[in-house]
């Protein structure tokens, strides 16, 4: 977009003269979503995952400079917005629960978690939850597929006696996982 409108306009318009002002939103914007998307590349998202995480809050940032520069922008970004609002309100009630872990065992590269599921816990393999390990980072919350159906209780091994498991299989990407 940016480029269309350089070649279209000419370099006048950025020297003011046409009489009409800079698009100085638009050029915001688009230096917010390049910073976005440089801090997004895996070797820095990475090595520096809290950057990448805290770097994402600039889209709302983004976002605004974005409808300033156009208006017709917020109709594009309403229902995406209101997705994003629904995600999060959801992702707040379950804020908090603590699972308990049952096994951990590493095979290679592949590490499985088992959980115990919390009762009225629903989910189905190939699913995914949000993790949290306290005591690598309060922060960091990764999603990791569930490989187990909690209420089949087949993640445990141990008949339909045991309590109902929720089993992770976390594939090692380096420090961290």
């Amino acid at each position: 977009h940016f480029l269309a409108f350089l070649l279209a306009a000419g370099s006048c318009v950025l020297d003011n003269a046409v009489g009409s002002k800079p698009p100085l939103y638009g050029l915001a914007a688009l230096v917010v979503f390049t910073v976005i998307s440089a801090l997004a590349l895996e070797p820095v998202r990475r090595k520096y995952f809290e950057l990448f995480r805290a770097s994402h809050c600039g889209y709302l940032v983004a976002y605004g400079f974005a409808i300033a520069h156009s208006g017709s922008m917020a109709a594009y970004l309403a229902i995406p917005a209101v997705l994003y609002c629904v995600d999060w309100v959801q992702r707040l009630r379950r804020w908090g629960r603590v699972w308990t872990v049952t096994a951990a065992s590493a095979c290679g590269p592949l590490t499985l978690l088992s959980l115990s599921a919390p009762q009225g816990f629903t989910a189905n393999a190939g699913q995914y939850c949000f993790v949290n390990v306290p005591s690598v980072s309060r922060n960091q919350w990764h999603p990791f597929s569930i490989v187990s159906d909690p209420g089949s209780k087949s993640g445990s091994g141990s008949g339909s006696d045991s309590a109902a498991r929720v089993v992770f299989a976390i594939k090692s990407a380096g420090p961290g996982t």
